[in-house]
């Protein structure tokens, strides 16, 4: 007996190489270990995403190389345990087919994974736009006209260290730049120190029963050189104000306001329209075309009513250099209602004003208060229609305005100053509008450094030995094969709400490739489709003074036909196997 047995087993041929990992592709033992896998990482990935958000999850999970090489070990192992049977035969059919489905599902998600698009298309109202924003971020310099984007690396987590970013297409930066600090979530900081140059910087409170607030200025800054508190209006500059004009305080006059002087035109009912002035010292000419005591709006159209309270208005042209023509309509008693057609403010930098004779205005009337700088000094300003004052001030002065019983004080100045912001990191899953993503950058050239923090879309500018640079971090533009003109955006709000039912967008689709042009609807749950992409509204942005913008999100998966086809193949493949089981109980009797 036991000599049989040894030379059954010395008959077994052993196994060769390939054949044995054939047959381990298509074990059952390496399904198994490939599922739980899988169990594995999508949990891993459910709990970061949980604790650090979806971006996290994608960068450790997701998008990761060994996902794949599970994914791609599973469609082999499906493929050899579908060629273990052969030859197949009609018991084989529905295993087959079903194991099919599923490499066709997996093929299907590789594809959309790898050349899937999932981007945003923000277009404002009456403008075209052909790129789609990616979320990829990017660090952008600009400098003499041309651009140099460079790519950065996804970060899970807060990060510090030392990366050099490169331009994209081997193109060659005007500085090289370095990557310090990296945050998903950061919230802005702000100091303004003393410093050996530089413009001057002043702290003040505004404050009276009801209001408590302090605010920096810094002279002739773009963002904090003038500042509006209520109905204070608040600048710092090195150039006082000269309230001296050609217009009697007994008379109507219109102001045109600019930080560093104002120029005033006389404005009678008696003068002949249009008429037209130059502003001494400026490249602005100004132009009335009608005058109104009692302003009112007919349908779209402002006229003069024979009867009703007093609305003085004027409607002017502003007129500048280089064809520069703006239309405003000026009310007396409503300064800061933005007067522009378009609702915007002028090019010109200047606030224009109507001001009525013995300095009447509305009690919405907006106030300057004006701190000039001149030799190291301080001095206030303070200008409130037709009424003027002035003096020297000091650190802890406390100065009554007259209006509201506000009283303002300064609490600091610094004759120079430096403005320094920084970032801290935020949680991942951090709600607060005060987080978004920063990086901090250091710029080189020369031998020479320096360090900016960069909030996203959020540019800085600075001068370097005469050379003018703006780095601006944020994502990147792709741009597409068409372009998408935004005709005209409509909301529909719930009766007696802000809440918005319904919106959608006219839009004028234009290939120049294909010498396609088309006009279309966007809305919600009605995408447009064109070449596999599909353009939904998915947004809007509305602000006061400014034209809509509707926010586009434009997809584009080409995993999806795979995806459907396996689907469809695997039920198929399922249904088979049930009515193919017949054929294997069959055989199995004969057996």
């Amino acid at each position: 007996m036991t000599t049989r047995l040894k030379s059954a087993k010395q008959k077994t041929p052993p196994k060769k190489p390939l054949a044995a990992l054939f047959g381990f592709l298509a074990s059952l033992q390496l399904a198994i270990l490939l599922l739980v896998s899988m169990i594995i990482i999508f949990s891993t990935g459910t709990i970061i995403e949980s604790l650090h958000g979806t971006n996290a999850a994608k960068i450790l999970v997701y998008d990761t190389p060994w996902l794949e090489i599970v994914f791609l070990l599973l469609a082999v192992n499906l493929t050899a345990s579908a060629f273990s049977r052969w030859p197949w035969q009609v018991r084989h059919v529905g295993f087959v087919v079903t194991h099919l489905g599923i490499i066709l599902v997996l093929a299907g998600s590789f594809v959309t994974k790898k050349w899937m698009l999932d981007a945003q298309m923000p277009v404002e109202e009456g403008k075209t736009e052909y790129r789609v924003i990616v979320d990829e971020p990017m660090v952008y310099l600009f400098a003499d006209g041309e651009s140099w984007p460079m790519p950065v690396k996804k970060k899970a987590f807060s990060w510090q260290g030392r990366e050099t970013l490169k331009p994209e297409e081997g193109k060659t930066a005007p500085v090289q730049v370095q990557l310090l600090n990296y945050y998903p979530k950061g919230r802005l900081h702000e100091s303004i120190e003393s410093a050996a140059a530089g413009p001057a910087a002043v702290q003040v409170l505004l404050e009276n029963s009801f209001i408590h607030q302090e605010q920096w200025l810094i002279q002739n800054d773009p963002e904090l050189g003038r500042v509006q508190m209520g109905p204070v209006e608040m600048t710092l500059t090195d150039q006082p104000l000269s309230h001296a004009g050609s217009a009697s305080q007994e008379q109507a006059y219109l102001e045109f306001r600019w930080p560093d002087r104002v120029r005033q035109v006389p404005v009678s009912k008696d003068m002949k329209l249009p008429f037209e002035a130059t502003l001494d010292g400026t490249d602005w000419r100004v132009r009335m075309d009608a005058v109104y005591q009692r302003a009112m709006i007919e349908g779209s159209v402002l006229a003069e009513q024979a009867q009703g309270p007093d609305n003085p208005a004027v409607v002017l042209r502003f007129e500048g250099p280089d064809g520069v023509s703006e239309k405003h309509t000026v009310f007396a008693n409503y300064p800061d209602f933005p007067t522009q057609h378009g609702m915007k403010p002028s090019a010109s930098g200047a606030k224009i004003l109507y001001r009525l004779p013995g300095g009447q205005a509305s009690k919405t009337q907006s106030h300057e208060l004006r701190f000039v700088v001149q030799d190291g000094a301080l001095k206030y300003q303070q200008l409130s229609g037709s009424e003027f004052k002035e003096g020297p001030l000091q650190a802890g002065d406390k100065i009554s305005t007259g209006w509201m019983g506000l009283e303002f004080t300064v609490k600091a100045f610094h004759p120079h100053a430096v403005r320094r912001r920084f970032f801290t990191p935020e949680p991942n899953t951090s709600e607060s509008k005060q987080a978004f993503p920063a990086v901090q950058v250091e710029l080189e050239k020369d031998g020479q450094t320096r360090t900016l923090w960069l909030a996203q879309d959020m540019p800085e500018a600075l001068n370097w030995n005469g050379q003018d640079l703006r780095v601006v971090f944020g994502k990147k533009r792709k741009p597409l094969d068409f372009k998408l003109t935004l005709r005209d955006f409509r909301v529909e709000e719930y009766p007696g709400t802000e809440r918005p039912a319904s919106f959608e967008s006219d839009v004028t689709l234009r290939d120049d490739f294909r010498g396609l042009q088309k006009d279309a609807r966007i809305a919600m749950n009605e995408p447009l489709s064109y070449q596999g992409l599909r353009v939904f509204q998915a947004s809007y942005v509305r602000t006061p003074g400014e034209p809509d913008i509707s926010v586009f999100a434009v997809a584009y998966d080409p995993g999806i036909f795979l995806k459907y086809l396996g689907a469809v193949v695997m039920v198929a493949g399922i249904v088979t196997m049930f009515y193919t089981r017949r054929f294997s109980t069959v055989k199995g009797m004969g057996e």
